[in-house]
């Protein structure tokens, strides 16, 4: 069986992790505030964004990104598109896992802040040994993204 951090298990981690997102902001709103929500998948994320989300008169394009706990990584590839959405934002989930759980901590971005971060290089070289632009895409180092520790604390400040 693969290890659930490996990358054969990708597509399963972030589905997982989605749903998760949506089950912690469905009973956030049922049981803290007693209210609804509408939320809209995108098909394809060419302009930057997984899902939408409405909630009290407030319109979010959001994009999921997840990073194991410990990783190493540091910066996160954003689309522009996005900072021309309403509400577009970024929301990592850094999950670890804990007693046979999945404990998930955030962090989010605005998009409309992405001005003024260096464009994002292809992972991989060309012919020539080259990595190119990634043409309207930003790199934003993940100590720029506001860190949550519980999703009530997150919708406070989105919502």
């Amino acid at each position: 069986m693969a290890d659930f951090k490996d990358y054969e298990v990708s597509v399963f981690r972030e589905k997982m992790l989605l749903h998760f997102f949506l089950t912690d902001i469905y009973q956030h709103f049922w049981l803290e505030r007693n209210d609804s929500l509408e939320i809209l998948h995108s098909e394809i994320d060419n302009f930057g964004y997984d899902i939408v989300v409405s909630a009290n008169g407030k319109t979010r394009h959001i994009q999921l990104k997840s990073l194991h706990s410990g990783s190493a990584t540091s910066h996160f590839k954003i689309n522009e598109r996005l900072a021309t959405k309403e509400g577009g934002c970024v929301i990592i989930q850094e999950y670890s896992e804990l007693n046979s759980s999945i404990v998930v901590v955030y962090h989010f971005f605005e998009a409309t802040k992405l001005e003024g971060y260096k464009i994002a290089k292809h992972t991989k070289a060309n012919a020539e040994g080259k990595k190119n632009d990634r043409k309207g895409i930003k790199e934003v180092p993940k100590k720029q993204f506001k860190r949550y520790g519980s999703i009530g604390e997150l919708i406070k400040e989105i919502f």
